[in-house]
């Protein structure tokens, strides 16, 4: 299988982003793969697509993301077999869509009747009540 040569990234409008990788001839589809850490583990989304082009939506302002692309064919018995991957590209998010701020009831101090609300689960500054 040859090889994707090239792999293009854009940073769309409402945190998406836009990979475009290289035509390989007798490719029946591609596999991207986006990762959160330059050493590729820290998987964020998997996606295969039989266009050369995908969009990965819901990613965060201000992280840097790491993809790579491969391209596979399917053998007799329909499997996939899948090529070498390109090296990695890397985009930093700049663009973001407007977020509202939901507020909801933190569950994890707030189940008796004092209430408080707060933007994330995370921001709740009161102790865990057991």
């Amino acid at each position: 299988m040859p090889k994707v040569k090239k792999i293009s990234v854009k940073n769309n409008k409402k945190g998406t982003i836009t990979i475009t990788a290289s035509k390989v001839k007798g490719a029946a589809g591609y596999a991207f793969v986006v990762t959160a850490d330059s050493g590729l583990t820290d998987i964020v989304a998997i996606k295969e697509s039989k266009k050369n082009t995908v969009t990965i939506k819901n990613l965060s302002k201000g992280h840097t993301y790491y993809i790579r692309a491969c391209a596979y064919k399917l053998n007799k018995q329909k499997q996939k077999v899948f090529g070498v991957y390109t090296k990695k590209a890397k985009i930093t998010i700049k663009k973001i869509r407007n977020q509202l701020l939901y507020l909801v009831t933190c569950k994890k101090c707030c189940w008796s009747g004092d209430q408080q609300t707060v933007i994330k689960k995370e921001l709740c500054l009161q102790p865990e009540r057991t």
